[in-house]
């Protein structure tokens, strides 16, 4: 939740501010999706209210209810990831975490 409201939410606010003069379909597109970032963490975090203390009843909710929309909104910002202009967002990418090793020259502690 921290990473998504600290990171991914600005990033996003700053990305669609890009487009909010423009207007269009590249805006609209981006504010329906970068919504529902929200939307869905919003419910997440009203979900988390609800854990029950119990451990296998924890367990349970936490599959049955947790995960399934920590997928949706895994699936949100997956795709917010490809719009967010270069530069914007806050994490590592995908490419960055498999491919960069091979860019950069060893370090002594590589070798």
């Amino acid at each position: 939740l921290e990473m998504i409201r600290t990171g991914v939410e600005p990033a996003c606010a700053e990305d669609l501010a890009i487009y909010a003069t423009a207007g269009g379909p590249m805006y609209n597109k981006r504010k329906d999706l970068y919504a529902s970032i929200t939307t869905k963490t919003d419910s997440l975090e009203a979900l988390m209210v609800e854990m029950p203390e119990e451990c296998v009843a924890m367990a349970t909710f936490c599959c049955n209810e947790i995960k399934p929309l920590m997928l949706e909104i895994r699936d949100v910002v997956d795709k917010s990831e490809r719009l967010v202009k270069a530069g914007l967002w806050p994490y590592p990418s995908y490419t960055d975490c498999v491919f960069t090793h091979h860019l950069s020259a060893p370090t002594p502690h590589t070798v």
